[in-house]
């Protein structure tokens, strides 16, 4: 039987309070005593009224607390996601978990103009005020600039500048620790500034890297280092202005610093990437010194212990594109004569495992890429044809 409400309006006694709620939510206080008005997660996370002291603001606290000591536990350095729905409580609890997160140091990414929005919101309240508080916020909407997908070159120097700002307040509050995360930060947001405009980005991002690693050292924080250092590293990689024979040393340096940080307390993926990087720095390198084949073997070693990590089901894109630097790896040491028919069918065989990754990941035109490399070995004679050999030492 169909209800005679069905369809109509609410009536008034039906509505919520929202003040009300709003109020219970940061006014009420939950028991640690009373198992009914913990947290408690079901299938769909946990619930509960903010009127019964089961869905407070220390509810949200303690559970997002909770997930920032997850992320270190687990190595997680990544951006975070954070949802928001249409219950009267989301707005608020939004708000609660975003200072916890910047507290923390985690990059949100969540639709950057609310955040954007809450974030100025609660700067032109402390306009005045030189506070670490302050700088927490400046730090956070920073994160908000930087963190939007379709970010402009004013977002990302709207990003500096609150990072900078920030930075500065830390200093003069002796919060080094603090300091320091600006300054990674500050470094990460210079790496993706557009170099045509900005040539010396890289500069800049080198400058800001080494600042943090003053305070952040490996007895210190290991995980924080590493991190550090592996952006370092990627940095002298790319820089143009200096020796690049002096740059590629400095990054091999930095990548194998970040490993010895991180080798006893890292989870298997991190450690992929550093590998990764450092085969694909001696790759280069190889480039570059008389002991061209010594280090095309260093790199293959590098790129064995990343595929070690790295699986063509769980993380199709890294798997892809290790096997193509691997590919390239084996491709040099073919058009030096070494190993012959073996490094060429090695070769190949590490083309086509990327080719079908990359069309696993979705990225067929990186799949086109390796298949034109793939191609430019010459199967019929057992050579190495010279563009494909120039196209490697690139």
């Amino acid at each position: 039987m169909v209800n005679p409400r069905a369809g109509q309006p609410a009536a008034a006694e039906d509505l919520v309070d929202v003040a009300r709620l709003v109020t219970a939510y940061y006014a009420l206080h939950p028991d640690p005593g009373d198992a009914a008005q913990r947290v408690s997660f079901g299938t769909s996370g946990h619930r509960g009224s903010a009127l019964t002291a089961t869905f407070n603001e220390d509810h949200i606290l303690a559970a997002t607390q909770a997930i920032c000591e997850y992320r270190v536990s687990e190595g997680i350095d990544g951006p975070l996601y954070l949802g928001v729905d249409t219950h009267a409580l989301s707005e608020p609890a939004q708000v609660s978990a975003l200072e916890v997160l910047a507290a923390n140091g985690v990059r949100v990414l969540l639709d950057p103009a609310v955040a954007i929005f809450h974030y100025r919101r609660e700067l032109a309240h402390s306009a005045k005020a030189n506070t670490v508080g302050r700088a927490m916020v400046l730090g956070a909407l920073g994160n908000a600039y930087a963190s939007d997908a379709g970010r402009s070159r004013q977002q990302l120097m709207n990003a500096i500048r609150c990072y900078e700002e920030a930075a500065g307040i830390y200093a003069g509050a002796q919060k080094l620790d603090d300091w320091a995360r600006e300054q990674f930060n500050l470094g990460n947001v210079w790496c993706e500034m557009p170099e045509k405009e900005f040539p010396e980005k890289w500069e800049q991002a080198i400058e800001h890297y080494e600042h943090a690693l003053a305070v952040r050292t490996r007895v210190k924080d290991a995980r924080l280092c590493a991190a550090t250092l592996q952006n370092l590293g990627t940095a002298y990689r790319e820089v143009r202005s200096g020796d690049p024979h002096a740059n590629i040393r400095k990054a091999i340096d930095c990548y194998h610093r970040a490993l010895r940080a991180l080798r006893y307390a890292a989870p298997a993926r991190k450690l992929a990437d550093l590998h990764h990087n450092l085969g694909n720095a001696y790759l280069t390198l190889s480039t570059m010194e008389a002991f061209e084949d010594r280090n095309v073997l260093r790199a293959l070693h590098h790129f064995a212990r990343a595929l070690s990590a790295r699986t063509k089901e769980e993380s199709p894109f890294d798997y892809a594109a290790t096997q193509f630097s691997r590919g390239q790896a084996f491709v040099r040491l073919a058009a030096r004569g070494v190993g012959g028919a073996h490094s060429l069918n090695q070769a190949r065989a590490c083309f086509a495992e990327a080719t079908d990754a990359f069309l696993i990941s979705g990225q067929a035109d990186l799949a086109d890429e390796v298949k034109k490399r793939f191609d430019l070995i010459a199967p019929a004679d057992g050579q190495v044809s010279r563009e494909v050999h120039l196209a490697n030492a690139k």
